[in-house]
């Protein structure tokens, strides 16, 4: 006879394992000073197809792990796209001081930098892991590694029927927690995607998200290694344009730093940015020409133009493009097509987008379980009772800095207090 779990967690990553520790909190009583399994505790599965958990937690922040950012609920919710009022309930429950209080619960202490990320005290991921392990364990949470899940399907009898290889297991609550495409090689390929499709759920083609993007243009190459900070951008495409803002850092083959990570969740190959390498926007970096050409009249264009962008390597760059004749001309003979040449090529330098970093390298993925199909107050899907969503897997991806592995923990939390009243029977 088929042993029944009162809840199937599918995926031992961030949001698995979060999972489990909160579904942990509520099956156990203390004796003697030890928490141990309460007798009418929910029994609680997780399956995780690798040979350990959190295998992309390991790498997070470089191994450093930066598991969320010191902010208050409404600002980190502008912090995930277009789905911000989607997220905005999970992370009002959860948010980043209650989530720090948590693990410091658990005996792991964090630290905040200037900037905000949270990292633990230790900057090692594998603390974190181990004290959302020790929790669920604790609480009578059972593990199986190496079960790959090929199938999920609801059982005649209700519930879910799971199955993974030779194994067949009935549950009736699954929560799928598998995580996005990005870093197959930990074992998040996607492969939730195929089991929500196969429920019949709108599923949307993940694509890379926090990824670098390159292109073609030789003039930018010899910028590598420069940093623009608080750089104005546009990016547009066949579907509309977007003002966007960041940090920005040129690299030998294209462009990087957290502006263009966070805004590539938007970005296509085909795509065209228009770069600003000054802190004015057009028509006052026009007015700042006109009034060079007032006051110093006899000063040389070159000379303006390194004073109103951000680096001498851009100033070079931009003096090539206008070549050595025009720079040397005075700012009270600068002609009206050379004025507005030069407005061009410093506040709205296009560049075509040639291609985007690959999704296997990519920090997150974007796409996944339509967030249509998923009720934002509980996380369980709209069409399918008792099954439930958390993490990477959904159309949810957050900005740099924290936000993703937040948003695993917070919307596994909802889950798990959502489903309370089928947890404790």
């Amino acid at each position: 006879m088929k042993t029944t779990y009162d809840w199937i967690i599918i995926g031992a990553g961030a949001a698995g394992l979060f999972a489990a520790a909160r579904m942990a909190e509520s099956t156990q009583v203390t004796i003697a000073g030890t928490e141990v399994p309460t007798q009418n505790s929910p029994s609680v599965l997780v399956l995780e197809r690798g040979t350990r958990a959190g295998r992309k937690i390991l790498i997070s922040g470089g191994g450093q792990c930066n598991f969320t950012h010191a902010e208050s609920a409404a600002d980190m919710v502008k912090h995930y796209g277009d789905k911000k009022n989607f997220v905005r309930h999970a992370i009002s429950r959860l948010d980043a001081d209650t989530l720090m209080r948590y693990f410091e619960d658990l005996g792991l202490s964090s630290t905040t930098r200037p900037d905000g990320k949270v990292f633990p005290a230790s900057f090692v991921a594998e603390d974190l892991i181990e004290v959302l392990l020790k929790r669920a364990r604790q609480g009578g949470v059972q593990f199986e590694f190496n079960r790959y899940v090929e199938k999920l399907v609801p059982a005649v009898s209700g519930g879910y029927e799971v199955v993974s290889g030779e194994h067949t297991y009935q549950a009736h609550n699954v929560l799928l927690a598998c995580g996005g495409s990005s870093y197959p090689m930990t074992g998040s390929d996607g492969a939730g995607l195929s089991l929500a499709a196969e429920l019949g759920l709108e599923t949307l083609p993940a694509r890379p998200a926090l990824t670098p993007i390159y292109h073609q243009d030789r003039m930018l190459h010899g910028l590598a290694g420069v940093v623009l900070q608080g750089a104005s951008f546009k990016y547009r495409d066949s579907e509309g344009a977007r003002q966007l803002k960041g940090d920005l850092l040129f690299t030998h083959t294209g462009l990087s730093g957290p502006g263009i990570l966070d805004a590539s969740r938007w970005m296509k190959a085909g795509g065209i940015l228009e770069l600003n390498f000054s802190n004015l926007d057009p028509a006052a970096f026009e007015a700042a020409l006109l009034e060079a050409a007032a006051a110093h009249g006899t000063r040389q264009l070159s000379t303006v133009i390194r004073g109103l962008v951000q680096t001498r390597s851009i100033s070079d760059m931009i003096e090539s493009q206008l070549g050595e004749a025009a720079c040397k001309t005075n700012m009270a003979s600068l002609s009206k097509a050379h004025r507005q040449q030069v407005v061009k090529l410093a506040t709205a330098y296009e560049v075509g987008i040639s291609s985007l970093g690959a999704l296997r390298s990519a920090m997150a993925t974007a796409g996944g379980v339509s967030t249509r199909e998923v009720v934002g107050r509980t996380m369980m899907a709209k069409r399918l009772p008792g099954l439930y969503f958390a993490g990477e897997l959904m159309d949810v991806d957050g900005d740099t800095g924290g936000y993703n592995l937040h948003w695993a923990f917070a919307s596994a939390a909802l889950a798990v207090a959502s489903g309370k009243a089928d947890v404790v029977k």
